[in-house]
């Protein structure tokens, strides 16, 4: 007979290559993470929008300073970023 896959090894067969699939096209992103800049930046960010009465998460305002502080444009369908000073927004969705 030879070598038949079973319909389970197909199954992995094709998850494996989905995996791959995806973890390359992550890749292909450049990963920006926190430096000191843009916690200081998180800070002055936090302490402002605390003056104005505005609550926005913690961590809304981590993404906002890392993208500023990168000059980078987040792409978000979250329109709460647009209360963000000096962020670059594209809206989606």
């Amino acid at each position: 007979m030879g070598n038949k896959e079973t319909p389970e090894e197909k199954v992995e067969t094709v998850e494996e290559e989905k995996i791959e699939e995806t973890v390359e096209y992550l890749e292909s992103f450049k990963l920006l993470n926190t430096t000191n800049s843009s916690s200081r930046l998180y800070s002055e960010i936090k302490h402002n929008l605390e003056k104005k009465g505005r609550t926005i998460t913690d961590m809304d305002i981590l993404i906002a300073s890392i993208c500023i502080t990168n000059n980078a444009t987040l792409v978000t369908s979250d329109k709460n970023f647009k209360q963000m000073p000096d962020l670059q927004v594209e809206l989606v969705g």
